[in-house]
């Protein structure tokens, strides 16, 4: 059985929910602007599919061992300045309580095992196929018609997740 939890689960995000962990942040790709990709894992509302997105991907290592790539859309009409700011080593929700007041009030998510495809398993560090976990995220927040989206791949041979959501 894995020995340490990741609180990934967690409204304080996985940045405040580690612990000592030794939490590491790699951006893979800073922030860009893109449509919304098809099908999406989520229903999106007409406003959301008009403006597009903004996508930000992150690998999380802890003890430098990686155990989480994060890919993560946002509507393309609240956060102005968003796509200059540095994320690695950065909590995202606390950038957004500061930067932009918005808080995480809780969400909704699908959880499955996959087997991990190649191009998650090389970021990942393991074997193409090997089983994974991903996480599918609907994020509600405290700011009115805003929620973002994320879609996780977590490696768990070394880790269980936990939170509250």
């Amino acid at each position: 059985e894995p020995k340490q939890g990741l609180g990934i689960l967690s409204v304080t995000g996985t940045t405040g929910a580690t612990g000592n962990q030794e939490l590491i942040t790699r951006v893979i790709k800073n922030p860009y602007q893109m449509n919304w990709p098809q099908p999406f894992i989520f229903s999106l509302s007409e406003l959301e599919m008009e403006n597009g997105c903004i996508i930000l991907e992150r690998l999380r290592l802890i003890k430098s061992s990686p155990v989480i790539f994060e890919t993560t859309y946002f509507p393309d009409d609240k956060l102005n300045g968003f796509k200059e700011i540095n994320f690695s080593d950065q909590s995202l929700f606390d950038v957004l309580r500061k930067e932009y007041d918005i808080n995480v009030i809780g969400g909704e998510q699908k959880i499955k095992a996959i087997k991990a495809p190649i191009f998650v398993a090389k970021l990942l560090q393991i074997q193409a196929k090997k089983p994974i976990l991903h996480l599918e995220r609907k994020i509600f927040t405290s700011k009115n018609d805003f929620c973002f989206y994320s879609s996780l791949y977590c490696f768990t041979d070394n880790h269980f997740l936990f939170g509250t959501f």
